[in-house]
C-alpha cells in the first residue's frame, strides 16, 4: 500500500499513521509519502519505506471524508478494520530520558496564524502564569511550543506549512523564566541532542496529564496521558467541531480521557478539581 499524506497534521496523526501502522502490524508492504521531519511519527517504517518532503502552499484535505470532525467518528468504519493507532507512549516511553520524582504534566501549545491570520487557538498568558503558580510545586511541568518562526527547520526536526510566531510575538517563554522548575522542549533538545518532533514524543510519553489546543497538537497529545485537556477559543471557526469536545473519538487513540473547553478559566478550574 502506498499512502500519500501531504496534508494537515490532524489527518496525518489520525488517518495516515493509523493506516500505515495497521499495515505494518499485518506484515504488509507499505510506503508513505509525507512531510519533512515526520520520521519519528512513522518510527516503525524503514528509511526506504518513507519519503519526506516539504510541500509549499496550503495543505489539501484528505480525499476521504470530513466525518473525522464529528464527535463520534468511527476510524475503523471509514479507514478499514486494519486502522491501528501506533503505541507512541509505550515505544517512546522506553527510549525517553525524562525522569522526575513528581508526576508530569505536559503543555503542548502553539501560536501561529490561523484562518484569516489571527491566532485564536493558543493558551492565554494569564492561563499559563496561573497554571504554573498552582501546579509547578506538585507536578513537574514540561512546556512545548515551537518558536522558530520558519515553516521548516530540518536541523531541528521541525516542519509546518504554517510558520510559528517567535518568542517576541508571544511572551510565553518570558513567563517561564519566572518558574525555574518548568522544563521546556528546548531544554530537552539541548540536553539530549534530539530534534523537535522526536523530543515531543519523548516528553509526552512520560506524561500523566496533558493540556493542548485544537488542531494537530490535540491529536498528537491524545496518544498520551490519563487526562487530555483541549482548549479552543470560542471565536475560532473550527472550535465547534465535535472532535475537540469532551469524550470525543480521540479517546480511541490511547484510551485517554478527552476533555474539551471553550474558556481557559473554566479549564483551569477543572484541572484543579481533577489534579490537585
Amino acid at each position: 500500500m502506498k499512502i500519500e499524506a501531504l496534508y494537515e497534521w490532524t489527518w496525518i496523526f489520525s488517518e495516515a499513521v493509523g493506516k500505515a501502522y495497521g499495515q505494518y502490524v499485518k506484515g504488509e508492504d507499505v510506503s508513505v509519502k509525507t512531510l519533512s521531519s515526520t520520521e519519528p511519527f512513522f518510527y516503525f517504517l524503514k528509511e526506504s519505506q518513507l519519503e519526506t518532503n516539504s510541500k509549499g502552499g496550503i495543505f489539501s484535505g484528505s480525499h476521504q471524508t470530513n466525518e473525522i470532525y464529528k464527535i463520534d467518528f468511527n476510524p475503523n468504519k471509514t479507514w478499514g478494520k486494519e486502522w491501528t493507532p501506533p503505541p507512541y507512549k509505550e515505544y517512546f516511553g522506553k527510549k525517553s530520558s525524562v525522569e522526575s520524582d513528581k508526576p508530569i504534566i505536559v503543555i503542548n501549545n502553539k501560536y501561529n496564524p490561523e484562518w484569516d491570520g489571527t491566532p485564536y487557538n493558543f493558551l492565554p498568558l494569564d492561563f499559563l502564569r496561573e497554571f504554573f503558580e498552582k501546579f509547578s510545586e506538585t507536578y513537574q511541568i514540561y512546556y512545548i511550543r515551537y518558536t522558530g518562526g520558519k515553516h521548516s527547520d530540518s536541523d531541528k526536526g521541525y516542519y509546518d506549512d504554517v510558520g510559528a510566531y517567535t518568542k517576541e510575538d508571544y511572551n510565553d517563554y518570558e513567563i517561564i523564566n519566572d518558574f525555574k522548575n518548568v522544563i521546556t522542549i528546548y531544554d530537552y533538545m539541548d540536553e539530549n541532542d534530539c530534534g523537535f518532533n522526536e523530543s515531543q514524543l519523548m516528553i509526552m510519553s512520560k506524561a500523566k496529564h496533558l493540556i493542548s489546543v485544537n488542531g494537530g497538537n490535540a491529536l498528537l497529545s491524545s496518544y498520551f496521558g490519563k487526562d487530555v485537556m483541549i482548549y479552543g477559543h470560542s471565536n475560532c471557526k473550527s472550535t465547534d467541531r465535535g472532535i475537540w469536545k469532551t469524550d470525543s473519538w480521540l479517546k480511541e487513540l490511547s484510551g485517554a480521557n478527552i476533555i474539551g473547553h471553550l474558556h481557559w478559566a473554566q479549564m483551569l478550574n477543572d484541572c484543579e478539581k481533577r489534579w490537585l
